[in-house]
């Protein structure tokens, strides 16, 4: 199973597939753990969640990018477009972070990252959640 720029296009992942991406969490938490800790693969990743058929991917897919950064460090061969992609998904997922306290800390975790990395977009953002 790949994630390429061309599966990603054309709304293949529109709000008819949320079933088809809910059945494959499993094939997916799978696929994280192999390929997440390429850049690539985390930039497709992140344009896959911020599709509408993955909103049940969301809170689990904000934890797998977690653990691989804390595992493998931020993607060190990484542009400012992965910044900016991370940026846009945790602005996308606000809502998350009432879900509860795990996703809050992994949440604000994420966040942090960003903006020591000196995102304008993730510092803005924080800005707006602690008003």
């Amino acid at each position: 199973m790949g994630l390429g720029e061309l599966t990603l296009a054309f709304d293949f992942w529109s709000a008819d597939k949320i079933y088809l991406v809910k059945d494959m969490t499993e094939e997916f938490r799978l696929w994280c753990e192999i390929h997440l800790s390429d850049e690539t693969c985390a930039r497709a990743f992140i344009k896959l969640l911020l599709t509408p058929a993955a909103c049940s991917l969301q809170v689990e897919g904000i934890k797998w990018l977690d653990q691989t950064i804390t595992q493998h460090g931020f993607w060190h061969d990484s542009c400012e477009e992965i910044d900016k992609q991370l940026a846009d998904f945790l602005d996308h997922c606000q809502e998350l972070i009432d879900r509860d306290t795990e996703i809050r800390t992994v949440f604000f975790g994420l966040l942090r990252t960003l903006v020591e990395r000196q995102n304008p977009q993730a510092m803005a953002l924080q800005e707006r959640l602690s008003e």
